[in-house]
């Protein structure tokens, strides 16, 4: 299994002496015309770095040919990036970090190759450095669920589950550092098992990812980037660290991390530790039983950086507690959230993830290797040890991505993707049968790129090969599915002004059934249904068109942009008519089945910064979603909704560097178009509106700059259900939860 990814390194080790021929240089100025000693200037295509000297002078030598993005940072000052083309000279450029209180420049690493966001056909929100600080919520979904184009299916503030452009986490991608997180994430309570204190970056890419990523990314891809490997070059010191902590009073309690880092040579390490303790979670009508949970989790990465690029090895796990809120019938018959629930779930996530990058004078390759393990299970209470459910998920991935150096204005990259799963399915309610699988991906990718304008296509092809064991209680038989599948795009980016541009993008993406689609047979606790699996599901095809205006100049970014997706053969379930009772009780009959489905929608984004001390934010998100085969709304499409904000902020208040107060507010449209199946259940959902409020900022310690923020979340305790909740039928959404975050590093060794 692991003998091809290690014998084309080798090859590829051998082709690292190739030729190295352009040079990058430049100076780095202040806004007020004075050099920036210290700015860290970073090409991450080809994982180069330096830092300028007192005058602000920097040089790339022997550098390969082509295009690249570079980001230029310093504590303090705004971030820059700019675009460098070495396909034909050498270049040298004066850059200037201008003060402007809006979000920060960077790059994008989710396509093909890093890249300034003008130079992306799809939209993409980052989250990022000081930003992340200050979002960083008790989940992913939770720090990311006011950008555009994002939902949250959650279950109080525990479990979460992302939602892009109105399609859950099984048709929209997780990966961690590129690859792909394997977490059961068919199941309505399977968030996905990520540290949120061990990430320093998170990218969303809005629209079909199946060309580079394969089944699976119909509605877009969440990338989670974890702190990369020290380096000497970057004047690390041999011993240094951070601190995060977290306190909330929803869900009351909180979370710690620390992290330890360093570089020595051409070697580097770090190591990370957290942990989270949640009690209940608390609505305006009171607490939710059972709905506590705990984390416990851990990561060590090392690995070296050289001239030809870099090897690193990461290893984490993931260990959590999730109580499981239940609900049960009052004495008039209401449903309520049971005060005697005491069913829960333990997950454990290990992953292992080797990662190299080298450049030769033929192409630069990207290679990744990962090794996944999660197990699942389920316990009725405290009392009894043997689990319910127990799964235990085994998955090897592998990838081999090939930059060809540039053939005039042609851009590429051809990749190779190989897939192995393992599924065991232990426990004394099956839920689904064990199985393996073999998935196999190959794809092409090319731009056309000039000074303004750029064209981008690739195709791509993907077979998975599901081979699944007898189970007698489920009723199925040893069986054998195949689906493949022929994926592509095409896009282009006009930019046509400076800070202007305009991007457009025709994608085809596809997404194999789940083995839960397939073979269910029984109860869904979560859904409260009798679910019914159907073996000859074909696989799910989209074709989406997706265009949009960006905007980045002065004191206005903005982007706007619509999309219209088509999916057919869109898998969902319906209701049979026939009840199932199971254990004394009563379950509603859903039948799993197949149909055409269409989702079309708009989103809107912007700051505005009239004065250096004064922000405006504002945004919308329209969708709608529609069954075609039944002729009704499409269920789980989100309410539209509307934000807006106003931050203050200043260079310095006493001792506090950079202080803010921020005012947020997010309407949320009143939800009726609903399917037939739902409207059995509830009629709609009504508007409401939430109201937050933050203030922080920076000081020094021992030399360091730490950053706090203090806040309310649903600042007026609005009483609320939420569509995509999945305590609906019994429960509010959570209340206020007012919070304390603060991140604090340190030197230990110089």
């Amino acid at each position: 299994m692991f003998s091809l990814p290690l014998r084309f390194a080798m090859l590829v080790t051998a082709l690292s002496t190739g030729i190295f021929a352009a040079d990058f240089s430049g100076r780095v100025d202040a806004e007020d015309g004075k050099p920036v000693e210290d700015a860290d200037v970073t090409i991450p295509a080809i994982n180069r770095h330096l830092h300028t000297d007192a005058a602000g002078i920097f040089k790339f030598t022997d550098l390969p040919r082509g295009v690249f993005a570079v980001k230029i940072t310093k504590e303090g000052l705004p971030s820059r990036v700019v675009t460098i083309d070495l396909r034909n000279e050498n270049v040298e450029l004066k850059i200037r970090l201008d003060y402007v209180q809006l979000k920060q420049d960077t790059i994008i690493i989710s396509g093909y190759r890093p890249a300034d966001e003008a130079e992306i056909a799809q939209a993409v929100t980052v989250i990022e450095g000081k930003k992340l600080d200050r979002l960083r919520g008790q989940s992913l979904v939770q720090t990311v669920e006011d950008t555009p184009g994002v939902a949250n299916f959650s279950t109080g503030n525990s479990i979460a589950k992302p939602v892009i452009r109105g399609l859950p986490s099984f048709r929209s991608l997780v990966l961690v550092d590129g690859m792909r997180e394997e977490s059961q994430q068919f199941g309505d309570e399977h968030g996905p098992n990520i540290d949120i204190l061990d990430m320093d970056r998170i990218e969303i890419v809005r629209g079909p990812g199946s060309l580079l990523y394969g089944s699976d990314a119909l509605g877009g891809v969440i990338n989670v980037t974890t702190p990369e490997l020290p380096r000497s070059a970057e004047h690390a010191k041999t011993l240094s660290g951070k601190v995060i902590g977290n306190a909330n009073s929803n869900n009351p309690g909180g979370a710690g991390a620390i992290s330890l880092a360093g570089a020595k040579n051409d070697f580097g390490y770090r190591g990370n530790f957290s942990y989270r303790q949640a009690g209940n979670t608390l609505t305006p009508a009171g607490a939710i039983p059972n709905s506590a949970y705990e984390n416990l989790n851990g990561s060590g990465l090392i690995g070296i950086n050289e001239k030809w690029g870099m090897l690193s090895l990461r290893f984490s796990r993931y260990d959590t507690k999730l109580n499981l809120p239940q609900a049960t019938n009052d004495a008039a018959g209401k449903l309520i959230a049971d005060p005697g629930a005491t069913t829960y779930q333990r997950v454990a996530h290990n992953r292992l993830q080797l990662k190299s990058l080298i450049q030769t004078s033929i192409a630069k390759f990207d290679i990744g290797l990962t090794y996944q393990q999660n197990q699942r299970r389920e316990f009725e209470d405290n009392i009894n040890p043997d689990p319910r459910l127990n799964l235990l998920l085994d998955t090897f991935n592998s990838e081999i991505k090939a930059h060809h150096a540039p053939l005039g204005p042609l851009l590429g990259t051809i990749g190779l993707s190989y897939i192995y799963q393992k599924n065991q399915t232990l426990g004394s309610e099956p839920l689904i049968p064990g199985y393996t699988a073999n998935s196999y991906g190959a794809y092409l990718f090319e731009e056309l790129r000039f000074d303004a304008f750029s064209i981008m296509a690739g195709v791509r092809g993907d077979t998975r090969v599901l081979s699944v064991q007898q189970n007698a209680q489920l009723g199925n038989n040893n069986e054998t599915v195949q689906n493949s599948a022929m994926t592509g795009s095409v896009g282009a980016v006009w930019r046509f002004a400076p800070g202007w541009s305009l991007f457009a993008n025709l994608g085809r993406g596809f997404r194999a059934p789940t083995i839960f689609e397939l073979y269910s047979t029984g109860v869904h606790e979560g859904a409260g249904t009798y679910d019914i699996g159907k073996n000859d599901l074909k696989s799910e095809t989209s074709v989406t068109t997706d265009s949009g205006i960006r905007v980045r100049k002065g004191k206005v970014r903005a982007e706007l942009n619509g999309y219209y997706n088509r999916i057919d053969n869109y898998v969902f379930a319906v209701p049979t008519g026939n009840i199932q009772n199971v254990d004394g009780n009563a379950y509603p009959e859903y039948q799993t089945t197949q149909g055409r489905a269409t989702i079309y929608g708009g989103e809107a984004d912007g700051e505005f910064a009239p004065l250096k001390w004064l922000t405006l934010s504002a945004g919308v998100d329209l969708i709608y979603g529609r069954n075609e085969t039944l002729g009704e709304p499409l269920a789980l499409i989100p309410a539209n909704r509307y934000r807006t904000g106003i931050t203050f902020s200043g260079d310095k208040l006493g001792s506090i560097l950079n202080p803010y107060i921020s005012l947020k507010a997010r309407y949320v449209a009143r939800k009726t178009e609903i399917s037939a199946a739902e409207r059995t259940l509830y009629p709609g959902f009504a508007d409401y509106t939430l109201v937050s409020l933050s203030t922080g900022g920076d000081f020094a310690v021992g030399g360091q700059m730490w950053t706090y923020t203090i806040g309310a979340d649903n600042l007026l305790n609005q009483r609320y259900v939420d569509y995509l909740s999945r305590q609906k039928l019994f429960a509010l959404n959570p209340g206020v939860n007012v919070y304390f975050k603060i991140t604090a590093p340190f030197d230990l060794v110089d």
